[in-house]
């Protein structure tokens, strides 16, 4: 087993849906498996830390996001069911279980800790949790009185006061860490599914599937619409429904125009969904300018290998200045500079050792399962029982790759009934 299974070809980079930098220490969780990962931004050297000790570390999205609170790396579920903490002085995993999701998909998107407590905001639940870590459990569930809201978008930090937008109908909730209280404006001028949501210390931004920028101020409850975004602004239809896959769209009803919304010093940054060209928008004028990256031009070759249907991920915003972006057409991760208003490419490969490692414990992790489990296995590839149940007990999957191919043990579709003896 490859990377390349998981990720597609010529893949040299580690995806994950957010970073967690701290110093020149940057953790993250792999997004398409719950492994633990620790970047050095000094040496670029990244290595491998430990992978949740769960039957289901290989589903897609299941802890994609972390943040680091004191010695403990916490784990957020998306499309997984519980919280997992990593304590890194003692090499030791602890979980905190989340009761009553009756098979919603949690998507905890952010968390905030404040005054020794944690608050992780579960778009899916649409609700607030509170979690007490020096007890690991979770302390209180704050329901949101949005039963008829289609889903959240993210939550923004103001203050002490929690903001989260729903996407349809467009509401802003404001919920107080210290009272718990639960507050709801409702944007009657917006009709469009909200994707984005942030804040600029003044007004609160919002981007849907419309061409059109949502201004709101909470003092006045008024709403502004801008519709200045550049008419060069075009959509990739990245759907497959068509004979090609890239066809020029102007307004897209089954996809957001932004995957994000960031605030960095003046400018509002708009990551596209499915373009190559981000915006930014000056808070105070709102003129919009266009910023492009040339080696982010799609091709027809591009989607097809793609993982993702779009084409950003956002790891990181540092110091009020960059951003850092995953590409999921080229697999690498790039920096833009919102004062120089250029970028650059950090060269973050994965080493071909910790590659080989990954790859070693993936194939095992997988196989085990098989072998310890299901009690049976089917021949593919170049790999026959016999070699397969060497490798099994050396431990050593390279073995596999390496090995010729036995005329008296041809690939084929044979099932075999391993025998307790061979294990």
């Amino acid at each position: 087993m490859r990377l390349e299974d998981f990720f597609g070809e010529n893949y040299h980079y580690l995806w994950s849906d957010r970073w967690n930098i701290e110093n020149n220490k940057i953790w993250f969780m792999a997004g398409s498996f719950d492994y633990l990962f620790c970047l050095d931004s000094e040496t670029g050297e990244t290595s491998f830390v430990d992978h949740i000790p769960a039957n289901n570390v290989f589903t897609f999205r299941n802890h994609p996001r972390c943040i680091k609170i004191n010695d403990v790396i916490v784990c957020l579920p998306d499309n997984g069911k519980d919280i997992w903490c990593y304590h890194i002085s003692k090499c030791l995993w602890t979980t905190i279980p989340y009761k009553g999701t009756d098979g919603i998909r949690l998507s905890c998107n952010n968390a905030w800790y404040i005054q020794g407590k944690l608050y992780i905001l579960s778009c899916g639940m649409k609700q607030i949790i509170e979690v007490d870590l020096d007890k690991e459990c979770i302390n209180k569930y704050y329901d949101f009185p949005a039963k008829n809201e289609s889903g959240f978008t993210n939550g923004i930090l103001v203050n002490g006061y929690i903001y989260i937008a729903s996407s349809y109908p467009a509401n802003i909730y404001k919920f107080d860490t210290s009272s718990k209280s639960i507050q709801k404006y409702t944007l009657h001028e917006i009709d469009d599914q909200i994707q984005t949501f942030c804040f600029d210390g003044d007004k609160f931004w919002l981007t849907g599937r419309c061409k059109a920028f949502y201004v709101w101020r909470e003092e006045t409850k008024k709403t502004l619409i801008l519709k200045n975004i550049p008419d060069s602004f075009l959509i990739w239809n990245f759907s497959g429904t068509y004979k090609k896959l890239l066809n020029h769209i102007r307004e897209s009803e089954q996809s957001p125009l932004f995957v994000a919304s960031i605030l960095v010093n003046q400018y509002i940054w708009l990551i596209p969904f499915q373009t190559n060209e981000i915006l930014y928008v000056d808070k105070e004028t709102f003129d919009v300018k266009v910023f492009s990256i040339k080696e982010e031009i799609q091709t027809e070759s591009d989607v097809k290998n793609q993982l993702l249907r779009h084409k950003y991920l956002v790891e990181y915003v540092k110091d009020n200045r960059y951003i850092g972006l995953f590409s999921l057409k080229n697999k690498w991760v790039f920096e833009i500079d919102c004062k120089e208003l250029n970028y650059k490419i950090l060269g973050y490969e994965l080493s071909f050792d910790l590659r080989s490692q990954i790859e070693e414990i993936l194939w095992l992790e997988n196989n085990y399962k098989i072998f310890y489990q299901k009690r049976n296995v089917y021949e593919q590839g170049r790999v026959n029982l016999g070699t397969m149940i060497k490798c099994m007990k050396m431990r050593h999957y390279k073995q596999i790759e390496n090995e010729k191919q036995n005329n008296n043990s041809l690939v084929g579709g044979s099932i075999y009934s391993l025998i307790n003896k061979y294990i």
